[in-house]
């Protein structure tokens, strides 16, 4: 089996409260030590937004809950207006996060009282993000909005036609310098400039017929945009200018993570498939569950994180050797978080669980 190194680069922007599809240089203890924090009720596809000894996160019950994940103990919690279908995101004093009746929330963190509230027309999903002091956050009719911090100002929205029959999900965006790469129900990867909202291109990733969303984040390199889709395949995309350079039959529910020298994807079929990141060529492949992989994966310095639906997280080396396996207690359909080394994940109901030291 070929040998994998990994190249110790940072390939993303990295930030604590950050969702799981991104490569560090450090590496988390493969003993995969596990600690049940707390249980909060069912969730929808989302994970904690950890700020500090802090973490944020909202249930189907429309609660939004602020947490102290060292003492296991919630320090307050709100009712929102419906279900929460989005991961939150935290900003100087404040914290935001939208719900399914399409009203986007901006929270004290200290006290938990809404400062302002805005409304849109559709559910908000997916994980939020801040990018130069502005929230992108994504509704289910294939739009993206660029919203102030300050009182929720719109600046601009990037949309695209709604398929009826998708998948419930988003890909929430990824940035680089003055763009954004987003991609949709429609099965297309996007490239948006940021400073007027406009499309610079389009590339469809999937094979035709239906469930062909891009749900999982895209990867990037100096050059390249590695996406992947629901129903399709597995695509690397020159960023100037939207040429595809390879693509591999390969589907996914989840995310794809770039490394300097390949590509990881948890794949629809339940494997982990490795890719030389130049060509595609497939380096190995471990299949770890008979169910899709739903939850984003995690890449370190020498081991890759995989989280099942059936709950068992996996440390695999770089051979694709499985060095460890940890069953927590339910399914799971999102992705980590991670603090200072640690790993963060929730269950469908609502069993948040640290990982680490």
């Amino acid at each position: 089996m070929k040998k994998i190194f990994f190249v110790l680069v940072l390939l993303l922007v990295f930030t604590t409260e950050a969702g799981a599809s991104y490569y560090v240089d450090y590496r988390i203890t493969p003993t995969l030590n596990t600690i049940h924090i707390i249980s909060i009720g069912k969730v929808d596809k989302v994970f904690p937004a950890v700020d500090g000894d802090f973490l944020y996160i909202g249930n189907k019950d429309g609660r939004f809950y602020k947490i102290n994940w060292r003492k296991r103990d919630v320090v307050w919690k709100i009712k929102l207006k419906t279900s929460i279908g989005s991961s939150a995101v935290c900003f100087n004093d404040d914290v935001f996060v939208g719900d399914d009746s399409g009203v986007l929330y901006c929270i004290h963190k200290s006290s938990g009282k809404i400062k302002w509230k805005k409304q849109f027309d559709f559910p908000i999903l997916g994980k939020l993000s801040i990018y130069k002091n502005k929230i992108f956050l994504c509704t289910e009719d294939n739009s993206v909005w660029c919203v102030s911090a300050n009182l929720g100002e719109i600046l601009f929205a990037f949309r695209k036609p709604y398929e009826m029959v998708s998948l419930r999900g988003v890909c929430s965006p990824v940035f680089d310098g003055d763009f954004m790469y987003v991609g949709f129900n429609d099965g297309y990867i996007y490239k948006v400039d940021l400073s007027t909202g406009g499309e610079k291109w389009g590339i469809f990733v999937g094979r035709g017929g239906k469930f062909f969303d891009v749900d999982g984040d895209v990867s990037l390199s100096e050059n390249i945009v590695f996406v992947t889709c629901c129903n399709g395949w597995t695509v690397a995309i020159g960023k100037k200018e939207g040429q595809v350079i390879w693509k591999r039959q390969i589907s996914s529910y989840s995310n794809v993570v770039a490394t300097p020298v390949f590509l990881f994807v948890p794949a629809k079929d339940g494997r982990i498939i490795i890719q030389d990141l130049d060509s595609g060529e497939v380096i190995w492949k471990l299949k770890i569950s008979h169910k899709p992989i739903c939850a984003f994966t995690f890449v370190t310095r020498d081991i890759v994180y995989a989280l099942t639906q059936e709950g068992n997280i996996i440390a695999i080396d770089e051979e694709g050797g499985i060095v460890n396996t940890k069953k927590l207690d339910g399914s799971f359909n999102s992705g980590f978080s991670i603090f200072n080394k640690r790993l963060f994940a929730v269950s469908e109901k609502g069993k948040i669980f640290v990982i680490g030291e």
